[in-house]
Protein backbone atom coordinates (compact mmCIF):
# COMPACT_ATOMS: atom_id res chain seq x y z
CA UNK A 1 0.00 0.00 0.00
CA UNK A 2 1.49 3.37 -1.01
CA UNK A 3 2.34 5.85 1.68
CA UNK A 4 0.48 9.14 1.98
CA UNK A 5 3.54 11.06 0.81
CA UNK A 6 3.93 9.07 -2.41
CA UNK A 7 0.19 9.18 -3.07
CA UNK A 8 0.19 12.94 -2.50
CA UNK A 9 3.08 13.35 -4.95
CA UNK A 10 1.26 11.23 -7.54
CA UNK A 11 -1.89 13.36 -7.19
CA UNK A 12 0.11 16.59 -7.45
CA UNK A 13 1.71 15.37 -10.69
CA UNK A 14 -1.70 14.44 -12.12
CA UNK A 15 -3.12 17.83 -11.18
CA UNK A 16 -0.19 19.65 -12.77
CA UNK A 17 -0.60 17.60 -15.96
CA UNK A 18 -4.32 18.39 -16.13
CA UNK A 19 -3.70 22.12 -15.60
CA UNK A 20 -1.05 22.20 -18.31
CA UNK A 21 -3.29 20.35 -20.75
CA UNK A 22 -6.13 22.80 -20.14
CA UNK A 23 -3.78 25.74 -20.88
CA UNK A 24 -2.52 24.38 -24.19
CA UNK A 25 -5.32 26.18 -26.06
CA UNK A 26 -4.64 29.61 -24.50
CA UNK A 27 -2.98 32.74 -25.84
CA UNK A 28 -2.25 35.89 -23.84
CA UNK A 29 -2.31 39.21 -25.64
CA UNK A 30 -0.43 41.97 -23.88
CA UNK A 31 -0.91 45.61 -24.81
CA UNK A 32 -4.53 45.56 -26.06
CA UNK A 33 -5.92 48.96 -24.97
CA UNK A 34 -8.15 48.96 -21.91
CA UNK A 35 -11.85 49.74 -22.47
CA UNK A 36 -11.69 49.42 -26.28
CA UNK A 37 -13.29 46.01 -26.49
CA UNK A 38 -16.89 46.81 -25.58
CA UNK A 39 -19.29 43.87 -25.89
CA UNK A 40 -17.86 42.39 -29.10
CA UNK A 41 -14.45 41.35 -27.76
CA UNK A 42 -14.46 38.02 -29.63
CA UNK A 43 -15.24 39.67 -32.97
CA UNK A 44 -12.63 42.39 -32.42
CA UNK A 45 -9.97 39.81 -31.61
CA UNK A 46 -10.85 37.69 -34.66
CA UNK A 47 -10.66 40.78 -36.88
CA UNK A 48 -7.38 41.84 -35.28
CA UNK A 49 -5.81 38.42 -35.87
CA UNK A 50 -7.09 38.07 -39.45
CA UNK A 51 -6.05 41.62 -40.45
CA UNK A 52 -2.58 41.47 -38.91
CA UNK A 53 -1.65 37.82 -39.37
CA UNK A 54 -3.44 37.04 -42.65
CA UNK A 55 -6.46 34.77 -43.07
CA UNK A 56 -4.74 32.83 -45.88
CA UNK A 57 -2.48 31.15 -43.30
CA UNK A 58 -5.36 29.43 -41.52
CA UNK A 59 -6.80 26.24 -43.06
CA UNK A 60 -10.25 27.22 -41.86
CA UNK A 61 -11.51 30.11 -39.82
CA UNK A 62 -10.25 29.56 -36.29
CA UNK A 63 -12.75 29.63 -33.43
CA UNK A 64 -12.29 31.47 -30.18
CA UNK A 65 -14.13 29.71 -27.39
CA UNK A 66 -13.88 32.63 -24.97
CA UNK A 67 -11.82 35.68 -24.18
CA UNK A 68 -11.50 37.92 -21.14
CA UNK A 69 -9.21 40.34 -19.37
CA UNK A 70 -6.98 39.02 -16.62
CA UNK A 71 -8.69 39.90 -13.31
CA UNK A 72 -7.43 42.74 -11.19
CA UNK A 73 -9.53 45.81 -11.85
CA UNK A 74 -8.79 48.64 -14.25
CA UNK A 75 -5.20 49.85 -14.01
CA UNK A 76 -4.30 53.34 -12.86
CA UNK A 77 -3.74 55.78 -15.77
CA UNK A 78 -0.18 55.47 -17.02
CA UNK A 79 0.04 51.79 -16.11
CA UNK A 80 -0.01 49.10 -18.83
CA UNK A 81 -3.40 47.53 -19.65
CA UNK A 82 -4.33 44.12 -18.30
CA UNK A 83 -3.61 41.19 -20.59
CA UNK A 84 -6.35 39.43 -22.52
CA UNK A 85 -6.61 35.66 -22.29
CA UNK A 86 -8.01 33.86 -25.35
CA UNK A 87 -9.04 30.20 -25.34
CA UNK A 88 -9.15 28.61 -28.80
CA UNK A 89 -10.94 25.41 -29.72
CA UNK A 90 -7.93 23.86 -31.48
CA UNK A 91 -4.30 23.85 -30.35
CA UNK A 92 -3.09 23.92 -33.98
CA UNK A 93 -4.86 27.29 -34.41
CA UNK A 94 -3.05 28.52 -31.30
CA UNK A 95 0.29 27.36 -32.72
CA UNK A 96 -0.38 29.03 -36.07
CA UNK A 97 -1.40 32.34 -34.44
CA UNK A 98 1.72 32.37 -32.27
CA UNK A 99 3.95 31.49 -35.26
CA UNK A 100 2.40 34.18 -37.46
CA UNK A 101 2.64 36.75 -34.63
CA UNK A 102 6.39 36.08 -34.40
CA UNK A 103 6.78 36.32 -38.19
CA UNK A 104 4.70 39.52 -38.49
CA UNK A 105 6.24 41.23 -35.47
CA UNK A 106 5.40 43.90 -34.48
CA UNK A 107 1.63 43.43 -34.45
CA UNK A 108 0.02 46.84 -33.99
CA UNK A 109 -3.56 47.69 -32.98
CA UNK A 110 -4.65 51.34 -32.85
CA UNK A 111 -1.03 52.46 -32.62
CA UNK A 112 -0.20 50.07 -29.76
CA UNK A 113 2.26 47.21 -30.12
CA UNK A 114 0.75 43.87 -29.08
CA UNK A 115 2.63 40.86 -27.71
CA UNK A 116 1.27 37.33 -28.20
CA UNK A 117 2.36 34.74 -25.63
CA UNK A 118 1.48 31.14 -24.90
Amino acid sequence: MPSLTSENLLLQNKLEDLENRSRRYNIRIIGFPEGVEGRQLLEQLKDLIVENLGSEHFSSMFQIERAHRIPGGKPIPGRPPRAILIKLLLSMDRDMILRRARECSPVVYQGTKLIFLS
